[in-house]
């Protein structure tokens, strides 16, 4: 399991740099600026979570499938370019019903920054495409490496601005700027795929009715996931949503382990279908929940007696109602040890 390694160290090293920085962004903005702030990456993270929930785990899947080295080296690129199409249609998408995002959420970051948002959209969205590239071309620490370099970097620079400067556009400026440049130092990989010719630009039929029902499972788990912050934001206020945030804030490696796991199982749990081997299936994917339950564990037995310390240690005693949300989303979390929707893709019966 070492590509499983490798990508639970990125995963983690991500989750870090996201807890630092919401914790920073949490303790120095105003409970209404931090509550904005988090609704504008509401929205990148759900424009995110739909392509991506799908088709990266198509790309896996049908490298599984497709025995031709022709065959596989198409797939990337047809693949590619349906995320490319995908990012621009999602960030159009949020342009046009801008102005109707932010009087629902009250929110004047979003008109007052919507173009570095779109860009923001659209980078966030492509990125998604070399994780599972990266793991099927043996590029992992290629990737591993680019991810660590950027994240380090745009955290040392927004912990810098927020402390200094507290200027958000910086802030939005910083973020957009991490993922343009990402793209640019991992797509040089994908230079020789793009210049092959095929018949088809864009996904297959096969293809696009493999990623169809997982889309929609997808869809489904993610408003479930993030329905609770879009209903706080739509019919409560910013303030409400920074004490929701807060509260829902996730412990790093709960997320980056299973995800990274499921990761390197997809391809894996393809090739065997293909080869009728159900029951190494079954054995792998038993080892699997009982390695990462043996992990996650002792994490949620802390966090949930501990939170009132956790918080108040982290954000400062300003979320009052923060704690006791914490407590609930723990038991949460811990009943998505394993995404049963992804290994099910994995074998073709989504």
């Amino acid at each position: 399991m070492k590509k499983s390694n490798y990508l639970t160290l990125q995963d983690i090293t991500l989750s870090i740099v996201s807890m630092v920085l919401t914790v920073v962004f949490a303790r120095v903005l105003t409970k209404e600026a931090y509550g904005m702030y988090s609704q504008v990456f509401l929205i990148v993270g759900f424009t995110s979570a739909l392509v991506g929930s799908a088709i990266p785990m198509g790309l896996s899947y049908f490298y599984g499938q497709y025995k031709s080295f022709t065959q596989r080296q198409l797939l990337f690129k047809r693949f590619f370019i349906t995320f490319k199409f995908m990012a621009l249609f999602m960030g159009g998408v949020f342009l046009v019903f801008n102005d109707t995002i932010s009087t629902a959420f009250s929110n004047n970051f979003i008109v007052e920054y919507k173009y570095l948002i779109f860009i923001l959209i659209v980078f966030s969205i492509v990125n998604g495409f070399f994780k599972n590239f990266s793991l099927l071309t043996n590029r992992l620490k290629k990737y591993l490496m680019v991810s660590f370099v950027v994240m380090l970097s745009m955290l040392i620079l927004q912990v810098i601005n927020i402390l200094s400067f507290n200027d958000m556009f910086y802030t939005f400026l910083l973020f957009t700027f991490a993922q343009i440049f990402m793209y640019f130092l991992l797509v040089i990989d994908l230079k020789k795929y793009m210049l092959l010719s095929g018949k088809n630009m864009f996904i297959s039929i096969k293809e696009l009715k493999y990623i169809l029902p997982i889309s929609i499972i997808g869809i489904v788990g993610i408003s479930n996931e993030l329905i609770d912050q879009f209903m706080v934001s739509f019919m409560l206020d910013p303030l409400a949503l920074a004490e929701l945030k807060v509260g829902s804030f996730r412990v790093p490696f709960i997320g980056a382990l299973t995800i990274a796991t499921v990761t390197v199982l997809i391809p894996i749990f393809s090739k065997l279908i293909s080869e009728n081997k159900e029951n190494e299936i079954i054995q792998q994917w038993n080892r699997a929940i009982q390695k990462t339950t043996v992990l996650l564990l002792p994490i949620f037995v802390f966090s949930l007696i501990f939170a009132y310390q956790i918080i108040g240690l982290l954000f400062s005693n300003k979320y009052e109602i923060a704690p006791l949300i914490f407590q609930i989303y723990t038991i949460k979390y811990f009943l998505t040890v394993v995404t049963f929707g992804s290994v099910m893709g994995a074998i073709g019966i989504q």
